[in-house]
């Protein structure tokens, strides 16, 4: 599979859920969250593809409190998976702080789901009909 750069929306969803979980707390750290997501996986696409060079500031990230029932939350811990997988490409991807909380995100996501459902939230079938990236 192809690396890219997962969009502004697929951030937004992401922290979203951290802002409403309380992993951010204001606007500014959300658009700091959404920015070092976005690093990250700008590194991993650039470390993967040599004639690629895209700079954080040609995106133009832009943080946008999104309504994560609109997608629900599996669909959040997908995108969430897509992230890692986008941004795991560059040396320094596993012991980054966007790798940490990406990953704090998810553990508290996936215990959530299945202390209410007591199911693994990758065995249902809304887990495996939710899109792998937003555009």
């Amino acid at each position: 599979m192809s690396s890219f750069i997962v969009s502004n929306n697929h951030i937004n969803y992401i922290v979203s859920y951290a802002l409403v979980m309380d992993f951010v707390s204001t606007q500014e750290e959300a658009q700091k969250l959404g920015e070092k997501f976005l690093r990250a996986n700008l590194k991993s696409v650039n470390a993967r593809y040599s004639d690629s060079n895209v700079k954080l500031k040609e995106l133009n990230y832009k943080f946008e409190k999104l309504r994560v029932t609109e997608i629900g939350c599996l669909a959040v811990r997908k995108l969430m998976g897509c992230l890692d997988y986008q941004s795991c490409d560059y040396e320094g991807w596993y012991n980054s702080s966007a790798n940490a909380f990406l990953k704090r995100l998810c553990k508290d996501l996936e215990k959530g789901f299945e202390l209410i459902y007591n199911v693994p939230y990758h065995k249902t079938k809304e887990y495996e009909k939710a899109l792998w990236r937003i555009d």
